[in-house]
């Protein structure tokens, strides 16, 4: 394997060049020939014109690139870059899948059965040609099917909003077969004695707290729409902690703290690629339950983790070389970018690089789409013996020691940042331990205070004791069925064992009488619901206690009391507790009869469904009746 590579400052001298390459290439079989084409400062109409001169002189070449984001604007006008990789024994196979909004994983489907029939894939390159797809959606789902395969790439310019339009960029595309302005050129590699080494360079670290998101559904740009950070607007966030407002160049002072956040173990930056109506968009996906923080870095530490990575390519003796550059991390770097470079000249002298909005570098379902990063792609064949593919490196800066020499500001400054986050994050972590303790030990000893109240109150009635803890418990198992958290079935379970806390004020003799009460006992009897609920209604801190107390007795038809609640109308606990509470008062004994059959039992809580219980809660239950074969569920809650 061999590599050639061409930068041109015109198009006219481009299209001189590409007969001597032809001469160059003219016994070698296109497919084991890989173009990249890189092109900046150029609209679509001009590239178009390239390509059809490319086309002309090497039809049946497999190619692959972007529009780039220029390094030097002012200099990198009609900029072009063509590099040739040559193979021995590898093949490169070139496909265009389009693909709109919402229909990424349909797209990945069909790129998959494409290309179904290849043997020896390696690697997949993929170029976006617009962040309006949500491209990590993509390399979701052919990671999924091609989980051990590596995937690297890199993403076209974003769309931006003119006023409330989203609007696509002239110059803004991928190449492929044509000019296109959406969808995915991709690039398969294949070969059994083809070695692929991807590594990941994030030389950024975080700082401060970890904050908590809120994100559109359905972005309608990139991956992820970011509207809230820590509960307020996100803009609102970065002009706090950054002092960047929201105008003309927020993208451009963004990107020098991008968000981060760690996915299985391994930091991942995202930058801004656009902005409207108060939501900021990025092309890489953060999950909703993402914590993320800001990032810093130093060119000093970019340039150190670099150097590592070059020592990483050097080891596996590469033929060829790609590097994908963030285009914030390249206006981050300035003029230090040439020395990072001249790391990688030594690895390979002809290797290519382009600057893209977003890169893409993921193996064994770890890593996606990225910002900040430079993603490098080393490639060698070895025909004296099949070798495992290299595997995915990602990159974390050392902290440099300097000694004897004027220490430069900014590192000064990122140390100062990481050392503090550090110590931020430690005491963050103590406090959230010591408020975990001392909240299990209020709990605990609410619980307490609750359970004894709960056993005062069963001792009224000399016929129905631990009635409120198997009610309790009852009630907790039905809600642990149906799908309540820990939390929420802890609740459930205090919620339900004060149900009955306002008959501490029903005379004892009501309670314990054997004879059929009389409508005045059975109105008073009937009070214990709003006693009990104006009780737990001073407990102030505990807001749902009340609920069991005062609703546990509605009826899913409407004709229970104390309110006459009606179906969804009575809050769900009750509804729970309402089974709970009939399944135990027929399954212990009270002063007007014995415990009831186990049949007879379950025939009343059936007949109970859609009248006098929730049918959801009713199922529930009566699949606890028919788990228990030998009618001991009421003896293993039983207190005696």
């Amino acid at each position: 394997m061999r590599q050639k590579n061409y930068v041109f400052n015109n198009l006219s001298s481009a299209v001189d060049a590409l007969i001597p390459i032809r001469e160059m290439l003219k016994d070698v079989p296109p497919s084991k020939v890989l173009m990249h084409i890189y092109v900046s400062g150029m609209s679509k109409n001009l590239a178009k014109r390239l390509l059809q001169d490319i086309s002309g002189v090497l039809p049946d070449i497999p190619r692959i690139g972007i529009s780039e984001f220029p390094s030097q604007p002012k200099t990198d006008r009609h900029r072009i870059k063509l590099n040739l990789i040559i193979a021995d024994t590898s093949f490169f196979y070139s496909y265009y899948i389009p693909c709109t909004r919402g229909t990424e994983r349909i797209a990945a489907k069909n790129f998959i059965d494409k290309v179904s029939s290849l043997k020896n894939i390696k690697a997949f390159e993929i170029c976006s040609a617009n962040q309006l797809t949500d491209t990590s959606e993509f390399i979701e789902a052919l990671s999924e099917e091609y989980g051990d395969i590596s995937i690297f790439g890199s993403l076209s310019k974003p769309a931006r909003f003119e006023g409330s339009t989203l609007v696509k960029l002239e110059d803004s595309f991928a190449i492929g077969e044509n000019i296109e302005d959406s969808g995915y050129s991709i690039i398969v590699y294949t070969g059994e004695n083809l070695k692929i080494s991807v590594n990941y360079v994030q030389s950024w670290r975080p700082i401060g707290r970890e904050m908590c998101v809120c994100l559109e559904k359905k972005p309608i740009l990139g991956a992820t729409g970011l509207y809230q950070i820590d509960g307020v607007n996100a803009l609102e966030v970065f002009l706090k902690y950054l002092g960047v407002p929201w105008d003309d160049n927020f993208l451009l002072n963004a990107w020098y703290f991008p968000l981060i956040v760690n996915k299985n173990g391994i930091n991942i930056c995202y930058t801004p690629i656009g902005c409207h109506e108060g939501t900021i968009y990025y092309g890489g996906k953060i999950n909703p339950n993402d914590q993320v923080q800001f990032a810093y870095c130093t060119r000093e530490e970019i340039l150190e983790a670099s150097f590592d990575n070059c020592q990483r390519i050097l080891s596996m003796s590469p033929e060829a070389l790609m590097l994908i550059i963030c285009a914030n991390r390249n206006a981050f770097m300035r003029d230090e970018e040439v020395s990072e470079l001249e790391y990688y000249s030594n690895c390979v002298s002809d290797f290519t690089y382009c600057h893209a909005y977003g890169e893409i570098a993921c193996n064994n379902r770890t890593g996606g789409t990225l910002n900040s990063a430079l993603v490098s792609v080393a490639l060698r064949e070895d025909t004296k013996q099949k070798q495992s593919d290299a595997p995915f490196n990602y990159s974390i800066p050392k902290v440099k020691k300097f000694k004897n020499t004027n220490i430069p500001l900014s590192f000064i400054v990122s140390h100062f940042f990481d050392q503090m986050t550090h110590d931020l994050l430690n005491y963050q972590n103590n406090l959230k331990s010591e408020v975990e303790r001392i909240s299990k030990k209020n709990e605990s000893l609410s619980l307490h205070i609750v359970e004894t109240l709960a056993s005062t109150i069963d001792a009224k009635d000399t016929y129905t004791k631990g009635h409120s803890s198997r009610v309790a418990q009852y009630s907790k198992d039905i809600a642990r069925v149906y799908g309540y958290s820990k939390k929420k079935l802890d609740e459930i379970y205090m919620v339900a064992l004060l149900h009955d806390v306002g008959k501490i004020g029903v005379p004892d003799y009501v309670i314990n009488k054997k004879t059929k009460l009389s409508d005045d006992e059975y109105a008073v009897i009937r009070e214990h619901t709003i006693i009990g609920a104006n009780i737990l209604n001073t407990i102030k801190e505990m807001p749902n206690l009340a609920i069991g107390a005062r609703w546990h007795h509605e009826r899913y038809d409407g004709l229970g009391y104390p309110d006459g609640l009606k179906g969804d109308e009575i809050p769900e606990i009750a509804r729970i507790i309402a089974v709970a509470d009939a399944y135990d008062a027929m399954t212990s004994n009270r002063s007007y009869r014995n415990i009831l059959p186990q049949d007879i039992v379950r025939q009343e809580i059936k007949k109970g469904k859609d009248r006098q219980f929730d049918p959801v809660f009713a199922d529930i239950m009566l699949k606890m009746i028919d788990s228990d074969k030998t009618y001991r569920m009421r003896e293993m809650y039983c207190v005696c």
